[in-house]
């Protein structure tokens, strides 16, 4: 059986010796001081295994901008579920952890929703969803932590899409 246990948004993430490293985790609130923008974002989990042969599992990520004209991206990652790579505990279960680093064109303003899907199961294991504001906009969000929680990522127009 595979499992999602958890995902969620960073800044920055990345496994080293086995263990996931996050900087920025768990935002949902993202400022940039223009738009359009080009985003480099991460996401990142863990995939629960139970079955002692599995070798591989594909991870897909799709992100979707607001608005009518939607820009859709999505990419599939193949990771190594091997029993090899990750040492199993209570007979064959191991977390496979992921990290994956996107560069998103946020173009406009508004919500951003990101679906983690592991392939081989049935329907979207999991749902995220970001707020894109530029600064000085954010302002006028102040105490509406319904829909712009406290957690937030400020972004650098490294380079405009």
């Amino acid at each position: 059986m595979l499992e999602l246990d958890y995902a969620f948004l960073a800044e920055y993430a990345s496994i080293q010796d086995g263990n996931l490293t996050t900087v920025g985790g768990s935002f949902t609130r993202l400022v940039t001081p223009q738009l359009p923008v080009q985003a480099f974002l991460a996401v990142a989990g863990r995939i629960r295994c139970d079955e002692p042969q599995r070798e591989t599992v594909d991870v897909t990520i799709r992100i979707t901008s607001p608005g009518d004209d939607q820009l859709k991206i999505e990419a599939t990652n193949r990771l190594d579920a091997s029993e090899t790579t990750h040492a199993p505990y209570d007979g064959h279960k191991r977390g496979i952890i992921f990290a994956a680093q996107i560069g998103v064109p946020l173009i406009e303003a508004g919500t951003y929703t990101v679906e983690v899907d592991i392939d081989e199961t049935e329907g979207v294991d999991r749902v995220l969803k970001f707020e894109v504001v530029t600064e000085g906009r954010g302002e006028q969000f102040e105490g509406t932590a319904d829909v712009f929680p406290v957690a937030e990522c400020h972004v650098s127009p490294l380079r405009s899409c």
